[in-house]
């Protein structure tokens, strides 16, 4: 499980992540809602080791705190954070980052790594089933992408990298009826293989369409409340984060 106790997330000298416990069991999917500004997005970054930002209180998976670790370490232990606004990398080929990135973690799990031959049909296969356009993956990273295409590019990266749990920050976003589709899709297939997921949305289609374990409500920095189900999260939707 990802375990996560008395979390301090600070930035410029100031607390935004104020104590805060969450435990993520593998294969669960739980929803984190919370209002603009109350550090949702910051939690993600914190979690994923960002420098950015100065992090203290105990992150765990299984027995291993990362609290210490760097943001590729924590990679490789099986953390992954999807982007709100994925980024923009002119002259970093796509392909040569995934397939580098894949055999990292493969190569740390002792696991055999990919050929360029191997890779490439794995990332054909999995672009087929992601509905994307499998020549993206020859640009720049997510050079002179669309919103949604940036997403699909994440997913693309997320299927492949194989990860224990998805930090999945507003995964909706920029993503039309369809791509929403293809993203419902895809967290069912990580939930099925055992990936736990904390997905930050406020998407009411998408909360409706899955299976979800725990609902979380976040105001300045902390767990507000929490419940089983999807029922919180319903209500939140319904009266607003007061109520």
């Amino acid at each position: 499980m990802l375990k996560i106790e008395n979390l301090i997330v600070e930035a410029e000298n100031k607390k935004i992540i104020d104590g805060l416990d969450l435990v993520l069991p593998a294969g669960e999917t739980h929803v984190l809602m919370g209002a603009n500004g109350s550090g949702k997005t910051t939690l993600g970054l914190g979690l994923m080791g960002s420098p950015e930002y100065l992090v203290n209180g105990s992150i765990k998976i299984d027995d291993q705190d990362l609290i210490k670790a760097s943001a590729d370490q924590r990679a490789l232990a099986g953390l992954f954070l999807g982007f709100q606004h994925p980024q923009e990398i002119p002259g970093l080929n796509f392909r040569h980052f995934l397939r580098t990135s894949v055999n990292n973690v493969r190569r740390f799990r002792n696991q055999p790594t990919y050929s360029v031959f191997e890779f490439s049909k794995l990332i054909k296969k999995t672009a087929v089933s992601l509905g994307i356009d499998a020549s993206m993956v020859d640009r720049n990273l997510n050079q002179d992408c669309s919103g949604g295409e940036k997403k699909k590019n994440e997913l693309l990266q997320l299927l492949l990298s194989e990860p224990k749990f998805a930090i999945i920050d507003e995964c909706d976003s920029g993503l039309d009826v369809d791509a929403i589709k293809v993203m419902t899709k895809v967290l069912k297939r990580l939930k099925s293989q055992g990936v736990g997921i904390l997905l930050i949305t406020h998407y009411e289609r998408l909360i409706n369409s899955l299976d979800i374990e725990r609902s979380y409500l976040m105001t300045q920095g902390k767990i507000l409340k929490s419940g089983h189900g999807k029922d919180l999260a319903k209500a939140t939707l319904e009266f607003g984060y007061v109520s």
